[in-house]
């Protein structure tokens, strides 16, 4: 038994060769949603407070997790996001965030100034028909060209920010996934190209139509792994093991145990009214 009484728990590697325990009762990273405005949200909208967000940091800070000032929104529309960032890096926590990128260039790119950590640009679509095709309002030569630039920047000034550029696979894109990944690959300053998997959110957003193909259900079966819950007691079954290392706080101060859960259906409580621990 750890601290909090519970069993430690073993997860195994897909080949059952290795296994890595967790006995850590603090998680690794925390999702925090500063905003959840978007054109995909059910649930309230609204902005996440200064006070609250600091109140989230000084409760969490001295265990270090890695911090996520994204969720479901975009990050870039907070006014006080750079007072965010850097409140964070005050205690030398790794900070970044996801963006769709269309506002990357605010204020001239300052966001390389405040000593970010990690941008990560989620793009809509590989090329232009793709893109448009999702954004309808949307230029995907005019984020390519924000892209780019930024990258740029990163270099010519030498900062240590690491960019990374991820799309989705899909029906319609999978036989130009390649092209737009040696583009991107070869812009110096990017530092890596992700194409991930289709995923509902928790079934939060509709993917018909969208489908590798759409004979079989979305399959997230990679994010789970086989565990056993103690050694007296060796019962294997599937968990998610991201469940033992992150968390999510929604705008609102409400803490949801998985940062897939998109509408914030599973809450732990609210820090509004009581501490993170």
């Amino acid at each position: 038994m750890n601290e909090l009484g519970f069993e430690n728990i073993y997860v195994y590697t897909n080949n059952n060769e290795t296994f890595e325990e967790y006995d850590n009762e603090y998680p690794e990273s925390i999702w925090i949603e500063t905003t959840n405005y978007c054109n995909a949200m059910v649930r309230k909208k609204g902005y996440m407070s200064l006070d609250l967000y600091k109140k989230i940091i000084n409760e969490l800070k001295f265990f270090k997790p890695m911090i996520n000032l994204h969720y479901s929104g975009e990050t870039f529309l907070h006014k006080d996001l750079y007072e965010i960032i850097n409140y964070a890096k005050g205690f030398n926590l790794d900070v970044g965030f996801t963006t769709n990128g269309t506002l990357i260039d605010k204020d001239n790119y300052c966001i390389l100034k405040t000593g970010i950590d990690r941008i990560n640009i989620s793009l809509a679509g590989v090329d232009k028909e793709d893109y448009e095709f999702i954004r309808k309002n949307s230029s995907f030569d005019e984020i390519e060209e924000k892209i780019i630039k930024l990258a740029n920047l990163k270099k010519t000034n030498n900062f240590n920010t690491k960019i990374y550029i991820n799309v989705t696979k899909t029906e319609k894109n999978k036989d130009r996934i390649e092209n737009f990944v040696s583009k991107f690959n070869g812009v110096d300053g990017i530092d890596e190209v992700i194409v991930r998997n289709l995923m509902t959110w928790s079934k939060s957003v509709d993917v018909s139509g969208m489908k590798v193909n759409n004979n079989e259900e979305i399959d997230n079966s990679r994010n789970y792994e086989i565990v056993k819950i103690s050694s007296l007691h060796p019962i294997n079954f599937l968990l998610c093991k991201a469940m033992y290392k992150s968390l999510a706080v929604l705008w609102d101060g409400t803490v949801v145990p998985c940062w897939l859960d998109f509408q914030g259906y599973n809450s732990f409580g609210n820090l509004l009214e009581e501490s993170f621990i």
